[in-house]
C-alpha cells in the first residue's frame, strides 16, 4: 500500500483521504461543529441510543459533528466551531479542545509511525497583515500526538494537483470554502507564494448575511437549507411564495436571500481576483488556462452557470478556455492534498 494521507482543514468540513487496497480513495468526513447543553444521565443514555457522538467535560455535553447542527436546530440556537476564518476560533477558549477530538475522529491512526500528513491550510486574505502561525502550530501539535509527520500545502494548490494532471497541473484553481476563499494560479503546481492568496468572505458570509434578513432565521438554519439542496437562478423552483406561511415561508424567503448574497458573493471574489491580477506580473502561458472551482459553497445550484454569467462582466486578466467544476468538489483539496503526501513518502522510501 503507499503511505501518506491527505486532510482538508475546513472551517465547516474536516475530511481525511486515504489511498485503499484497490487504488481508490477512502474519504472520512466530519462536520466542524459542536453543540454544548448540560449533561444528565437521561441526555447521555438518550444519545448513546441514538449513537450520536459527544464528549464530557466540566459537567457538559457537547454534541459533535453533524449531528451538533440537528440539535442547534432543535434549541433554535448556534453551533460553535472550532475553525473560523480559516484559523483557530481565538474567541472560543474550548475550540482546541473539540478541535483534537474531531481532528483525531476523522484521521483515525497513523499506518506506520510518522506517517506524512499534509494538511490544507488558507492563504493571507487580500488586504490584511494576518498570520496562520498560531493555527498551524496548533494543528501540527494535534498530528504530532497522533503520530503523524505534519506539513502544510496551500488550499487551491491542491486542486490543481487532484484536477489538473491532463493539463501538466497548470492552471488557476479556487477554493470556495466556509471561511476563505483560496486562489492559486500557476504552472505545473509548483508553490508560488506570490500568486496564492486568499479573500475575506466565503460560505460563512453568505450564511451570516442570509440569517439577517428575517426573524426567526439563525446561520445553522440556514446552512441546513441550503444543504438540503437550493439553487440559485431559482431558488423556490416554480413555488407559489404567496400560498405558503409559517416555516415552510420563513424557508422560502431564507433561499431568496441566499440566492442574493450567492450572488454579491460570487461577485465581489470576482473582482478581487481582477484587482489582484491586475496589479501582478502573471506567468505566459502556452496556451489557455482552466480555471477550476472546488470546496462546499460551490455545491449550489447553478453556480457554474452564474459564475461564468458573472465573469463575463468582470473581464480577468487571463485566457481562460474553460470554467470547470472539480470533479468531487468537497473532496478535492482532500485529494490534493493526498497526492502532495504521497509524493513527500517516496521522496522518504
Amino acid at each position: 500500500m503507499k503511505y501518506g494521507i491527505g486532510f482538508d482543514v475546513g472551517t465547516h468540513l474536516f475530511v481525511a483521504g486515504r489511498e485503499n487496497e484497490e487504488g481508490g480513495i477512502d474519504f472520512t468526513e466530519q462536520v466542524d461543529a459542536f453543540f454544548t447543553m448540560e449533561s444528565s444521565e437521561e441526555s447521555k443514555g438518550l444519545l448513546d441510543m441514538l449513537g450520536v457522538p459527544y464528549i464530557e467535560r466540566k459537567g457538559k455535553l457537547s454534541v459533535i459533528g453533524a449531528d451538533a447542527r440537528s440539535m442547534a436546530n432543535t434549541f433554535k440556537s448556534e453551533t460553535r466551531r472550532p475553525l473560523e476564518k480559516g484559523c483557530l476560533n481565538k474567541k472560543d477558549l474550548d475550540a482546541f479542545g473539540m478541535l483534537q477530538v474531531i481532528i483525531g475522529k476523522t484521521i483515525g491512526e497513523p499506518k506506520k509511525p510518522g506517517e506524512i500528513v499534509k494538511y490544507s491550510v488558507t492563504s493571507t486574505p487580500l488586504g490584511t497583515d494576518q498570520t496562520f502561525d498560531f493555527h498551524k502550530s496548533q494543528i501540527e501539535n494535534i498530528f504530532k500526538n497522533l503520530g503523524y509527520t505534519p506539513q502544510s500545502i496551500q488550499e487551491a494548490r491542491t486542486i490543481a494537483l487532484s484536477e489538473l494532471a491532463s493539463d501538466k497541473f497548470t492552471g488557476c484553481c479556487i477554493s470556495m470554502g466556509g471561511g476563505t476563499t483560496t486562489v492559486y494560479l500557476g504552472q505545473y503546481g509548483i508553490d508560488n507564494p506570490d500568486l496564492q492568496f486568499s479573500i475575506g468572505i466565503a460560505g460563512d458570509w453568505i450564511d451570516d448575511q442570509a440569517s439577517q434578513m428575517f426573524h426567526g432565521l439563525t446561520r445553522t438554519k440556514v446552512q441546513t437549507i441550503k444543504e438540503r439542496g437550493f439553487n440559485i437562478i431559482k431558488p423556490n423552483g416554480d413555488v407559489n411564495i404567496d400560498e405558503l406561511e409559517g416555516p415552510e415561508l420563513l424557508e422560502a424567503r431564507a433561499k431568496e436571500a441566499l440566492s442574493a448574497y450567492y450572488i454579491s458573493y460570487i461577485t465581489n471574489i470576482l473582482r478581487a481576483i481582477k484587482q489582484k491580477f491586475d496589479n501582478t506580473s502573471l506567468p505566459e502561458f502556452e496556451t489557455p488556462i482552466k480555471l477550476v472551482i472546488a470546496g462546499g459553497t460551490s455545491m449550489a445550484g447553478d453556480f457554474i452557470e452564474v459564475f461564468k454569467k458573472e465573469m463575463t462582466k468582470i473581464k480577468l486578466p487571463l485566457d481562460i478556455s474553460e470554467v470547470v467544476h472539480a470533479s468531487s468538489p468537497n473532496h478535492a483539496v482532500c485529494k490534493g492534498s493526498l497526492v502532495a503526501a504521497q509524493l513527500e513518502e517516496r521522496k522518504r522510501g
